[in-house]
C-alpha cells in the first residue's frame, strides 16, 4: 500500500495542470479505496470526486470548508483520503447513522454553519436523505 501511495504522490507531482492533478489524485484515491473492505464503487467515486474538487476550491480561494459525508457506502473514501494525506479523517463508519440508516448529514451541516457563520459546508447525502429533507 505504501508503494501505491508513493507512486500516487509522484504522479501528482508530474501532472501539468490543476485538473490533471485533480484527476490523478481522484483515480489514486479510488484505487486505494477499492482495496478497502465495504462500500460501493459509485458511492466512493462520488465522495472522492467531491473531496478532490473541494480541495481545489480551498487552495484557490483559501476558504474554510467542511465536508460532511452522509453516504454509508462511501466511507472507504475517507479512509483512502486519510492514507493519501497521511492523516486520520472522519469518524468511524458507524457513528452518526441512525438505526434506520439515515445519516442526518444535513442536520450536521446546518449545525456547523450555525456554529461557525463564516464556514462553508458541503454535504454529500444519499437519495433517501435527499428525498426526506
Amino acid at each position: 500500500m505504501t508503494d501505491l501511495c508513493e507512486r500516487s504522490r509522484t504522479q501528482l507531482r508530474q501532472a501539468r495542470t490543476t485538473l490533471d492533478r485533480v484527476n490523478a489524485w481522484w483515480r489514486a484515491a479510488n484505487h486505494i479505496a477499492g482495496g478497502l473492505p465495504g462500500g460501493s464503487a459509485p458511492a466512493v467515486a462520488a465522495a472522492t470526486l467531491t473531496y478532490a474538487h473541494l480541495n481545489r476550491l480551498i487552495v484557490r480561494s483559501e476558504r474554510r470548508i467542511r465536508f460532511v459525508l452522509g453516504v454509508r457506502d462511501a466511507m472507504p473514501a475517507l479512509a483512502a483520503v486519510g492514507r493519501m494525506e497521511g492523516a486520520s479523517v472522519g469518524d468511524a463508519p458507524t457513528r452518526g447513522f441512525g438505526n434506520r440508516g439515515r445519516s442526518y448529514a444535513l442536520a450536521y451541516a446546518v449545525g456547523a454553519v450555525l456554529d461557525e457563520p463564516g464556514l462553508t459546508v458541503a454535504a454529500l447525502v444519499d437519495e433517501d436523505e435527499a428525498v426526506s429533507a
